[in-house]
């Protein structure tokens, strides 16, 4: 049996807990996009999403290979979910309430 190699270590790497803020970005910002017609809820969601991917990469998830995609795609879900609530509750007042 071979004894570890010190020298191997990756003293680099990312706290997984922070890889799990991106994650978890991604996934609040992906369902809040699926239910963005739901209004207050949707919104709330996309609001959490952005400030956890805003979040991890002020923590350090700053490349490719720690995560940076799962953060700004989660980021970008968002905003989307964010601006389609707000579109659609703007819509249902127009068209529906308003004149």
């Amino acid at each position: 049996m071979k004894r570890p190699d010190s020298a191997s270590i990756d003293v680099d790497a990312l706290n997984h807990r922070i890889r799990g803020l991106a994650v978890a970005s991604f996934g609040i910002g992906l369902f809040s996009l699926f239910t963005f017609w739901w209004f207050p809820f949707g919104l709330c969601l996309g609001l959490l999403a952005t400030a956890i991917g805003s979040t991890a990469i002020a923590l350090g998830v700053r490349t490719v290979e720690k995560g940076l995609y799962f953060a700004a795609g989660g980021i970008l879900l968002a905003n989307a979910a964010i601006g389609h609530a707000l579109l659609a509750g703007k819509l249902t007042f127009l068209f529906f309430i308003g004149n």
